[in-house]
C-alpha cells in the first residue's frame, strides 16, 4: 500500500513539474495544497465566493471554541467572560485609557462595554478619574485587585491559548498569525469609522462589491 501512494507522489511530482517547469520541494508542496483544495473543496466559478463562505463559517467556529474555553477558565472568577479579560487586558499593558478607549480597542460595542466597565467598577478591578485633557471625560484603570486578577488569569489565558493552537506546529502558527493580523488591519478601520452603516454601504464604501 505505500509504494502506491509513493507513486501517486511522483505523479503527482511529474505533473507539477511539467505545469511548472520546477523542481523546488516548497513550490510543489503548495502547488499540491492549491489542486487538492480545488478538487475535494471548491468546484466552478463561483471558487472566490465558496471561499468566502468557508472562511466566515471556519473562523465562527473558531470563535466559539475561544469562548467556550475561556467561559471554562472565568467560571471561578468574577469576570463575566472574554470582554472582562480583554479589558483588564489593555488597562495593565495602557496604564488608564477613557472608557471609549477601551471599548473600542476592545472592539466591544459601546452598550455591553459600558456594562462591562461598570461591572469591573463594582467589582474593584477598575477605577475611575477626571481625564486631565478634558473635564467632561472620565479615565479608568486597574486597582490593586484588577491587577492581581489579571496576573491570576493570565495564567489560564496561557492554557487557553496552547489550546486553541492545537496540533499547528510554529511555522504554521506563524502563517497562521500573519493572515489574521492581516485581517485584523483590514478590519479594525472599518470597526471603528463604520461600525453602525449597514452592510451595503460597506461593501460600496471599500469596494468589495
Amino acid at each position: 500500500m505505500k509504494y502506491d501512494k509513493i507513486k501517486e507522489l511522483m505523479d503527482h511530482f511529474e505533473a507539477f513539474e511539467n505545469e511548472t517547469g520546477s523542481q523546488e520541494i516548497s513550490s510543489f508542496a503548495h502547488w499540491l495544497h492549491k489542486k487538492s483544495l480545488k478538487e475535494n473543496y471548491y468546484q466552478g466559478p463561483k471558487l472566490e465566493q465558496q471561499l468566502n463562505e468557508r472562511i466566515v463559517e471556519e473562523l465562527g467556529k473558531i470563535n466559539n471554541y475561544t469562548k467556550h474555553y475561556i467561559k471554562k477558565v472565568t467560571r471561578e472568577s468574577p469576570l463575566a467572560g472574554w470582554n472582562d479579560m480583554v479589558a483588564i487586558i489593555i488597562l495593565y499593558y495602557a496604564g488608564s485609557r477613557r472608557k471609549t478607549e477601551v471599548i473600542q480597542m476592545g472592539l466591544m460595542e459601546l452598550s455591553p462595554g459600558m456594562e462591562v466597565v461598570r461591572r469591573l467598577l463594582r467589582l474593584d478591578m477598575i477605577e475611575e478619574f477626571p481625564d486631565p485633557d478634558d473635564g467632561r471625560a472620565k479615565r479608568i484603570k486597574l486597582t490593586k485587585k484588577g491587577r492581581e486578577m489579571f496576573v491570576e488569569m493570565e495564567k489560564e489565558i496561557k492554557k487557553v491559548s496552547k489550546i486553541m493552537s492545537g496540533n499547528l506546529n510554529v511555522e504554521e502558527k506563524q502563517q497562521l498569525l500573519f493572515i489574521l493580523e492581516k485581517l485584523q488591519n483590514y478590519h479594525y478601520p472599518i470597526w471603528i469609522e463604520d461600525q453602525d452603516s449597514a452592510i451595503d454601504k460597506i461593501l460600496d464604501k471599500y469596494q468589495l462589491n
